[in-house]
């Protein structure tokens, strides 16, 4: 009988952790994936692609390589698992996080710092946010990213993006279990 008892309890506060930590969990996504009837990638037009097919944008709107001053206003975005693991191909995955994604946090070191709290963000709670209060608030830990559209409150995956220099960004994708992921930052092929 205490057996049952233990295994109920602990039965019970799994149950609770995982609700309170589902519930306490934020996260963002850019308000828009292109502008003026065109659909931005950061590497690879496969990605339009993938963005379209996700609803993100309009199959009408054609592929365009994202703008600098774009990439940099949701660089965080684009350097975590939220993005790559859903839009960048899989035979390309490798090559995105550890040289493109380098090449461009080193190249536009200066862009991505005027320009990321500039963005328009949409939170899993469907409001809109400005992207001082996203930079601030997954810089802290507070929030992390959620792959595809964020107008609703259900979320593919989240991750927790943490700056921990200029140079070197590392993201671990938050869910059951805890993996790391390594990225740097670059536009290159």
């Amino acid at each position: 009988m205490f057996r049952k008892l233990i295994l109920l309890i602990a039965l019970l506060s799994c149950f609770a952790l995982t609700a309170c930590d589902d519930a306490a969990a934020m996260s963002y996504a850019p308000s828009a994936y292109g502008e003026n009837g065109h659909c931005y990638y950061a590497y690879d037009p496969a990605e339009v692609i993938a963005l379209q097919q996700a609803g993100l944008c309009p199959r009408t709107w054609t592929p365009m390589i994202m703008p600098v001053t774009w990439h940099a206003m949701y660089y965080m975005y684009y350097d975590s698992p939220s993005y790559y693991d859903h839009y960048i191909p899989v035979s390309r995955r490798t090559y995105y996080r550890t040289t493109v994604v380098r090449q461009f946090e080193t190249t536009h070191r200066t862009e991505i710092t005027r320009y990321s709290t500039s963005g328009k963000w949409k939170g899993s709670d469907g409001k809109a946010y400005s992207g001082r209060t996203v930079t601030t608030k997954v810089k802290s830990k507070q929030a992390g990213f959620t792959s595809g559209s964020a107008r609703t409150t259900t979320t593919k995956s989240q991750s927790w993006t943490t700056t921990q220099s200029r140079t070197t960004t590392q993201s671990r994708t938050v869910s059951r279990t805890t993996s790391g992921f390594r990225s740097g930052g670059a536009r290159g092929r």
